[in-house]
């Protein structure tokens, strides 16, 4: 029986969410040993990846706070803010997160909040804005796992305007250091959404175009007057062996327009023949094998109105029940895609606005080598925002953690109810006020889903009613509304 036990603990622990198991390490050493074992550490995550299961949609805010918000892709309400700020976020792979922020990168672990910046590494010139075209250096970043040497690697693949060769430099998780391999022969093609390189089967991917074409064009187009239009390809970086390869692309594709790479359902996938009102999505059934790309998907839409051009349209996944796609516009506007009936509906995340950036991350337990936890109260870049100490009577003591980013409306007290503080906030710079939550147990907020609230409605306050979260929306005439929470 003893020996059932242990292993029937590790088959549930595989099983259970990341904030779950963070708890669980706390009830005595050798679940603390089980949890924090890397053996258990890949357990759960080929668990999570198999199963598509604790899966979050990680959007970065387009505002002056660099704000970063994780969300539930089960229920897409709730947003957390995440501890760790950011510019840019430069990819994503096994639960954890590339980040740009003040022109450093950091690795980031969202779900246990550990970080590791990333060492400096002299460029050749200052880089314009990351993964855009400019007069300047032009960086593009990438990140994966290297599953052979059970290794994390990032890329920086600098390109200049006035250069052919470009700079492609690799750091490894475990050496803690940058190196520079042999150059890139390729042109990056910049793309769309910030989404600047495709992880799968474990090698980076991005489209390119070769250098001798540009050098061909540079040649015999001194004064740029002809349209800048060359054949795509598909390039990948394998990230155990180091090496370069081209993926060939459909042969029956509209080569007059470009190509976006995606990743979809585990599969390289891409983009072509992107008009005002439909896309071609092929995807590549056996990695590397050319004749298995097969045209999956023509979106189009019974209603354009609903989602205006096609053009700069991404897919990012597939629901759970494998009938939609999440769709992400350039504007920062997602949509879920019904592959059936072949409609859009617009998705609105509680409290996030401007969105600019999105990617599908999984919560994950995997360790940053020397990393260290996120302490915002040292983050001199939030001066402005409001300061959250918090007191422990048990330890008789005061710490400061995470930022407050939001306004607490006017003589709004706050509500405890099922283990959490409820206040009516606004987001900076706004006006409309929404319930935001914070959790006694795991200290993060989380936006509280709201009844439709009648337009007439002016002030809104939390209370507690029969154990319940309620909420009073006071409105122009002489009545007050009243919601109650089930």
């Amino acid at each position: 029986m003893s020996d059932v036990l242990p292993e029937l603990i590790n088959i549930i622990f595989t099983r259970l969410p990341v904030q779950s198991l963070l708890r669980f390490r706390c009830v005595s050493k050798s679940f603390r040993a089980l949890i924090d074992s890397p053996n258990f550490i890949k357990s759960h995550l080929n668990q999570s990846l198999v199963s598509n299961s604790y899966q979050t949609i990680v959007t970065l805010n387009n505002n002056n706070n660099n704000e970063i918000h994780s969300t539930n892709f089960d229920s897409l309400d709730q947003p957390i803010l995440l501890t760790q700020p950011a510019t840019l976020v430069l990819g994503s792979c096994n639960g954890l997160l590339c980040l740009l922020y003040n022109n450093d990168v950091f690795l980031y672990n969202p779900s246990t909040r550990e970080k590791k910046k990333l060492p400096h590494v002299e460029t050749r010139a200052h880089p314009s804005h990351v993964g855009f075209r400019g007069e300047c250096d032009k960086v593009v970043y990438g990140m994966g796992y290297d599953c052979v040497n059970d290794n994390y690697k990032v890329v920086r693949i600098m390109d200049c305007d006035h250069e052919l060769d470009s700079e492609f430099m690799v750091y490894s998780l475990i050496s803690n250091s940058w190196r520079r391999i042999k150059d890139f022969p390729y042109f990056i093609e910049f793309g769309t959404l910030g989404k600047q390189n495709v992880n799968v089967n474990g090698a980076l991917h991005w489209p390119v175009t070769m250098k001798s074409q540009i050098e061909d064009f540079l040649r015999l187009n001194e004064d740029f007057l002809r349209p800048f239009n060359f054949d795509s390809k598909i390039v990948s970086f394998n990230l155990a062996t180091e090496e370069f390869g081209l993926i060939a692309l459909p042969t029956s594709r509209d080569e007059n327009f470009p190509i976006k790479v995606v990743e979809l359902g585990g599969r390289l996938s891409v983009h072509c023949n992107e008009r005002m009102n439909y896309i071609d999505i092929w995807v590549m059934g056996c990695y590397g094998v050319k004749e298995s790309w097969s045209k999956l998907y023509i979106l189009t839409v019974s209603q354009p109105a609903s989602i205006g051009r096609f053009v700069g349209v991404q897919a990012i996944v597939y629901s759970l029940d494998g009938q939609r796609v999440l769709l992400e516009k350039k504007d920062g506007k997602i949509y879920w895609y019904d592959l059936e009936l072949k409609r859009v509906k617009r998705i609105r995340i509680p409290g996030l606005s401007n969105i600019s950036f999105t990617h599908i991350c999984v919560g994950s337990l995997v360790k940053l080598i020397g990393a260290a936890k996120t302490d915002v109260s040292q983050d001199k870049t939030r001066k402005k925002s409001q300061k959250n100490i918090q007191r422990s009577l048990k330890s008789n003591s005061w710490k400061r953690i995470m930022n407050f980013p939001y306004f607490i409306c006017c003589n709004a007290d706050n509500v405890f109810i099922n283990g959490a503080l409820h206040w009516v906030v606004t987001l900076k710079r706004q006006t409309e006020g929404f319930v935001v939550s914070f959790d006694l147990a795991t200290e993060e907020y989380r936006f509280v889903p709201q009844p439709e609230i009648s337009a007439r409605s002016l002030l809104m306050d939390v209370g507690e009613l029969g154990g319940r979260l309620c909420l009073h929306c006071m409105s122009k005439g002489n009545y007050m509304d009243l919601w109650v929470m089930d």
